[in-house]
C-alpha cells in the first residue's frame, strides 16, 4: 500500500491524486498506477486557461476545448464559455499559481449534467491493469489490488472481470460500486473481498519504519559489546 500511496504523487489531476498496485496471489507486484491523462497528452496541473484563451500552446489542448467540437444549446462553444467564466481573472491574485482547470467540471456544468465520462484522466486501478496488457500481459487471476481510493464503478468492473480476489483500500469512493458491482454474482465464492487497509501508510509509514539509527549501532550501545582483537 505504501507503493500506491506514492504512486499518487505522479498524478496530474488537480482534483484528487489516486495510486494503485496490481500483485499476483502471491503479492508480487505486477503494475503500479496512479489516476492521469493517457500517454503523449498533457496534465490538466501543467495546462493554463490563459493559454487556452490566448490560444498559446495549442497542442496542449483538443479541438473540442479549442472551439472546433461543436457547440452547446445555447450556441456557444467551449472555449467561448470558459473564456466568459475567465474574463475577470486577476492575475495577481493568482501569485505565480498555473491557472488550471478541470474540464469535466465546466463541460459537466455546460451541459447541466454530473457525468463521470468526460473526465480527462484515467483512473490509477485502470492505469495499472492497462500496463500490464501494454507491455506484454500477465495474468492477474486470483491477485490483488491495493489503492488508496476504493474503486468506482467501471474500475470494480475491470477487477471482477480480471478476477481479482481481495481489494485493499484507504479512502472509501463514493457510488454503489461496494453494494453492487462486487456484490452481483451467482457465486459468491469468485467475488472480489472488499477490505479497508489495515496499517501504516504516507508519513506514518516512515514514523513506524525508518530506524532512528541503525540496528547495529543500537545494539552497540546499548549492550558495549565490541569483537575483541587478537592484537
Amino acid at each position: 500500500m505504501q507503493i500506491a500511496y506514492n504512486a499518487k504523487a505522479n498524478s496530474g489531476c488537480i482534483s484528487r491524486q489516486v495510486g494503485a498496485v496490481v500483485t499476483d496471489e502471491s503479492y508480487s507486484i505486477k503494475a503500479v498506477g496512479w489516476n492521469d491523462i493517457p500517454r503523449y497528452q498533457i496534465p490538466c496541473s501543467l495546462r493554463n486557461v490563459t493559454d487556452l484563451i490566448n490560444k498559446k500552446n495549442p497542442e496542449h489542448f483538443s479541438d473540442f476545448e479549442k472551439g472546433e467540437g461543436g457547440n452547446y444549446e445555447d450556441g456557444q462553444n467551449f472555449k467561448d464559455k470558459i473564456s466568459a467564466d475567465h474574463a475577470n481573472l486577476n492575475q495577481d491574485e493568482l501569485e505565480g499559481l498555473n491557472c488550471s482547470f478541470c474540464f469535466k467540471t465546466f463541460h459537466n456544468a455546460y451541459e447541466g449534467e454530473k457525468n463521470q465520462v468526460h473526465t480527462r484522466s484515467l483512473h490509477a486501478e485502470e492505469n495499472a491493469m492497462l500496463q500490464i496488457s501494454k507491455y506484454g500481459g500477465q495474468g492477474l487471476k486470483n491477485g490483488n489490488l491495493f489503492t488508496t481510493a476504493s474503486p468506482c464503478e467501471l474500475c470494480s468492473k475491470k477487477a471482477f472481470q480480471l478476477g481479482v480476489k481481495r481489494i485493499y483500500y484507504i479512502d472509501p469512493y463514493p457510488g454503489i460500486a461496494t453494494k453492487h458491482i462486487l456484490k452481483n454474482t451467482v457465486d459468491q465464492s469468485k467475488k472480489p473481498v472488499l477490505c479497508m487497509f489495515q496499517g501504516a501508510s504516507g508519513k506514518a509509514f516512515h514514523k513506524l519504519y525508518d530506524p532512528f539509527m541503525s540496528h547495529k549501532d543500537e545494539l552497540a550501545i546499548r549492550t558495549k559489546i565490541k569483537a575483541k582483537t587478537n592484537k
